[in-house]
């Protein structure tokens, strides 16, 4: 019996560890048309003969993860310069007067793989 105390505090101290704050990322995007194609919500834009679709693909820690596919249907030679991509994040008003969270449209300038693929090295 005098085991029984420290184990139930012990059970509850266990789950409560899962009690922490979870944090729920909904990434939409700004305009409506949107396909679904492979389980990824898709989003097109097209300038001359150059095609671009992207994705979400997943989360890795503080970094989301896009699925991006570049199509060149013309015969010119176009220069693709993931260093310069950006995601353009527009945030609702907070919920509460006392949490500092950006508001209006942040630019989120992306990883250079390149470097990203030299520190794998």
């Amino acid at each position: 019996m005098r085991f029984a105390t420290p184990l139930l505090f012990l059970g509850t101290s266990l789950s409560l560890v899962g009690c922490v704050p979870q944090y729920y990322v909904s990434i939409k995007p700004a305009g409506s048309a949107a396909r679904w194609e492979n389980g990824l919500e898709l989003v097109a834009a097209q300038v001359d003969s150059v095609e671009a679709d992207m994705a979400v693909a997943a989360m890795a820690g503080n970094y989301l993860e896009f699925d991006v596919t570049v199509r060149n249907r013309s015969s010119r030679a176009v220069l693709v310069a993931p260093e310069q991509f950006y995601l353009e994040a527009s945030f609702p008003p907070s919920a509460s007067p006392n949490t500092p969270a950006p508001t209006g449209a942040v630019r989120v300038p992306a990883v250079n793989p390149e470097d990203a693929i030299l520190k794998l090295q």
